[in-house]
Order: structure tokens, then sequence, then C-alpha cells
């Protein structure tokens, strides 16, 4: 997955990124269904700044597919399947007992998925990484809360 963007802050090995909602959805399946080509909201993202960017600079920034694959389904696809897990299981007992087995695997599924995402939040391989420099800010940026001297 690709997206383009500009850098807005540097942390340490982090840069903060707004991306322009129209470069996301330009090759993205789910356009048709999805509200967020829609709108004119800036969103941001953090990715490791692995090509010593800029503050201002124009980057692209990536995910490696087969690990946003792996994060949607962990988010979307494994809590339905427990939510179907927790029915199978206890619908012999009555169809009260479905429902709430259904409920209760929906539950553990979230539960997991939170465990998973806390477990691999850090790792660097599946955060978003800041792959090329696309175009230089031509003007040094100016920190948070100070002007420049005239």
């Amino acid at each position: 997955m690709e997206e383009i963007g500009v850098i807005k802050t540097i942390r340490g090995e982090q840069a903060e990124i707004e991306i322009d909602p129209s470069n996301l959805c330009g090759t993205c399946l789910n356009k048709e269904i999805c509200q967020l080509g829609e709108s004119s909201v800036k969103r941001y993202l953090w990715a490791r700044n692995t090509v010593g960017a800029g503050v201002g600079d124009l980057v692209q920034v990536e995910v490696e597919p087969g690990k946003a694959v792996l994060s949607a389904f962990l988010i979307f696809i494994f809590p339905l399947i427990a939510l179907i897990a927790g029915y199978l299981l206890l619908r012999p007992a009555g169809e009260g007992w479905g429902v709430l087995g259904a409920l209760g695997g929906f539950g553990t599924g979230l539960l997991l998925v939170r465990a998973v995402d806390r477990l691999y939040a850090g790792r660097k391989e599946f955060q978003p990484a800041v792959t090329k420099v696309l175009e230089h800010c031509p003007i040094p940026a100016v920190p948070q809360g100070k002007l420049p001297e005239n």
C-alpha cells in the first residue's frame, strides 16, 4: 500500500505525515462505497523516516502489502470468525445460548485482536515507512509556536 503526503513534524526516527484523502482513494478497490474520498479533512499518520526526509517534504509512504493484509484480516475477519464459532459452539444448547455464544465469541475475538495489537504495535515491520522523497521543501521549516525573525 502506497500513500503520498507532506511531513509535518519529526520526532526522532518517526515522522508525522499529512495525507490528502484524494491521494489515498485513487487506486482503492473500495472507493465506490467508502466515504473517506468525499471528505476534505486531512488524515495524519506516523511513519518511520527511513530516508532522512525533512519537515515540509512531499514523501511516499509504504506499508508492506502482506502486513496490510494480515492487519486487515485480524481487525475485520478474525472477530467475525470468532462470532460464528461462538454461535456454532453453543447453538446445540438452544437458540438463546447460540446468540450468547456469538456475542461471547465476538467479544473474545476483539480482546484477542487487542492483545495481538499490543504485542506487535512496536515492531518496525508493521509500521508504515517513508520510502522516497518526491519533493524537498524549498523553505526551511518553522518550529511550532515560533515565528521567523524579520
